[in-house]
């Protein structure tokens, strides 16, 4: 019951500081909303003038007592978004030790890797149109480390599952960088 205190309490004070600074930022020269409300309807007694004061004063009320906690709850949301957002980007995948296949030879995947197109569409080298990818990541690891085939079944962030395999250096007995052959969504009947 003290938190629906403090609840109205801070409300009715954004009220009070929002109606003060309206009073002192608005002396009785300047035309406020009232008046060109009281100007659309031609009507200037003081009945009508008191009854639009009162149902602005109303309106202001319920928006800024019942929904202030929107706007809070907004800010704090976004604060936290920024701690999900880096613990997503923790979450990308990685080739675990488990995950590795069978050690093999540059020129070994190469020979596996071959593309064969009977259109000639492709050019016949070892992944096709992504060779230049492949030499890249070939010479980037001339440096040392073995070569591994992987093979893994991943679950994004959503909960998608996918099959993802390719090649891995490992170094020093920790897989690192790879070379993403087949990425594939896996429908959850087929991994049962």
């Amino acid at each position: 019951m003290i938190y629906f205190y403090w609840y109205i309490g801070i409300g009715v004070t954004v009220i009070a500081v929002i109606n003060a600074v309206n009073r002192v930022i608005y002396d009785n020269n300047n035309e406020t909303s009232g008046d060109l409300l009281k100007a659309t309807f031609h009507d200037n007694n003081e009945i009508f003038s008191r009854i639009i004061d009162t149902l602005s004063i109303i309106v202001s009320f319920i928006f800024v007592v019942f929904l202030w906690p929107i706007g809070f709850y907004v800010w704090v949301n976004d604060l936290f978004q920024d701690k999900k957002r880096a613990l997503v980007k923790k979450h990308e995948f990685a080739v675990n030790r488990e995950h590795l296949q069978e050690r093999l030879t540059v020129q070994e995947v190469e020979m596996r890797e071959v593309v064969t197109d009977p259109l000639k569409a492709v050019p016949e080298l070892p992944f096709g149109h992504l060779n230049a990818a492949w030499q890249a990541f070939i010479n980037a690891h001339a440096d040392g480390g073995e070569l591994w085939s992987f093979s893994a079944w991943w679950q994004t962030t959503w909960g998608q599952k996918e099959l993802r395999s390719g090649y891995v250096v490992v170094k020093d007995g920790k897989p690192s960088e790879y070379f993403l052959t087949v990425w594939k969504d896996i429908q959850d009947e087929a991994q049962d």
